[in-house]
């Protein structure tokens, strides 16, 4: 029997594009969701998952624009700096004249996406979270409790940040639902789910509550990277948010592995077995020079398996080192991390890199200062094993120079 799932997500602006990466994977994974509750974006994703306009809702994301949301006119870059504190000082006065950035554009893109019916009739029910600040408490209400041609106007108060105009139902006056709580777990347990998949935006305001004592079974899914800033209209960025939600969704259920990369096993993996006896023999012999009883090679050893040990899941072992030993010198390289790897094409990546730095050719797309530049020059050759100074001094390059040794040794040998 397949489990079911209800779904919290978070508030945080525009980082809420995170949300629609996750959503991707989980309909990749047919994870059945009957429940969604969300706070401020999370509430407008939330009401997409519940009708179900994926890619209308990605396209929207993937092409985001302030224009979408509010009228707004942004200040051109090439004016003087006294024009430009003219022109901000201009737009301020008439956002204080409004009361708040209008956000007309935003009801009418809600009201051209939703359809009140679709909704109300959706097999997924959704729960908004807001605050009334005409009473002075949190709101938890579900579509099924809103009154008819009221769906658009809570989804909007669930997202109503204090630079917006106030959002007003039946006189009474709405705020931003993060201001009391940005993760509405608790709403869900309270419903009887027991679950329940938690999608965090770190890096943004609000409040997160404690989630009260329960039975319930939580998975959460958290960025693995900054998302950018709360309003950031970065078309770029966004993208690069829904990239990464689909691939930390696929690792929080086992479809890919990695601390800080994400890697699926090839079928036949050619480069990343595990430690032979032989390797590990010499790795161990030349770090410790033949005594490894002495201070000094425990010292040694000890600093090397703590290095590794961060880069795994588990206690280290010689089916991980390889892998952990891989991530460093990704990182080390700075190799792309928001893209899915096959352990091989990982380790391809990671050696073509090297040679090109070995070259002195740095590709357009690859970011290396010149410090980190000198280091992998110098100090990350991998023709010899690397002299075990540079393991108690920067441990990372250390790791790197044994794994590109290692990996010259391996594909030496095919």
């Amino acid at each position: 029997m397949e489990l079911k799932y209800a779904l919290a997500l978070a508030g945080g602006g525009t980082k809420g594009s995170y949300q629609i990466g996750v959503w991707k994977a989980l309909r990749e994974l047919d994870i059945e969701i009957t429940t969604v509750a969300g706070t401020s974006i999370g509430a407008i994703n939330g009401a997409a998952i519940a009708i179900d306009k994926y890619e209308k809702t990605r396209k929207l994301w993937e092409n985001l624009d302030y224009s979408l949301l509010f009228e707004y006119k942004p200040i051109e870059k090439d004016l003087q700096f006294h024009e430009k504190y003219e022109s901000i000082k201009e737009q301020l006065k008439a956002i204080a004249k409004k009361r708040g950035l209008d956000i007309t554009p935003f009801r009418k893109l809600l009201n051209s996406m939703i359809d009140e019916d679709d909704i109300r009739n959706s097999g997924i029910e959704l729960i908004v979270s807001t605050i009334s600040l005409s009473d002075f408490k949190p709101i938890f209400k579900s579509v099924k409790e809103m009154p008819e041609g009221q769906v658009v106007d809570y989804i909007l108060a669930s997202a109503a940040l204090p630079i917006f105009q106030r959002i007003e139902i039946d006189g009474k006056v709405y705020l931003d639902g993060g201001a009391y709580d940005n993760l509405p777990i608790n709403t869900l347990i309270e419903r009887g789910h027991k679950n329940i998949i938690a999608v965090e935006l770190l890096g943004g305001l609000g409040i997160k509550r404690k989630v009260k004592d329960n039975s319930a079974d939580i998975m959460y899914i958290t960025n693995s990277s900054m998302l950018g800033g709360l309003l950031e209209f970065n078309i770029k960025q966004s993208r690069k948010n829904l990239r990464l939600g689909y691939l930390d969704a696929m690792k929080a259920f086992d479809k890919n592995y990695g601390r800080t990369y994400f890697i699926k096993d090839s079928k036949r993996p050619r480069y990343t077995y595990p430690l032979t006896h032989d390797e590990m023999e010499y790795i161990f012999n030349e770090i410790t020079n033949g005594k490894p009883d002495s201070e000094r090679s425990k010292l040694l050893l000890k600093r090397l398996f703590k290095n590794l040990r961060k880069y795994t899941q588990k206690s280290l072992n010689p089916a991980n080192a390889v892998i952990a030993a891989a991530e460093v010198a990704a990182e080390t390289f700075e190799i792309d991390r928001i893209r899915e790897y096959s352990s091989e094409a990982f380790i391809k990546k990671i050696m073509k890199t090297h040679r090109s730095v070995m070259r002195e050719f740095i590709p357009e797309n690859h970011r290396i200062n010149r410090l980190k530049k000198r280091l992998m020059k110098y100090m990350v050759k991998g023709d010899e094993f690397p002299g075990t100074l540079i393991l108690l001094t920067m441990p990372k390059i250390f790791i790197t120079n044994i794994f590109i040794y290692l990996m010259k040794q391996r594909m030496g040998h095919d």
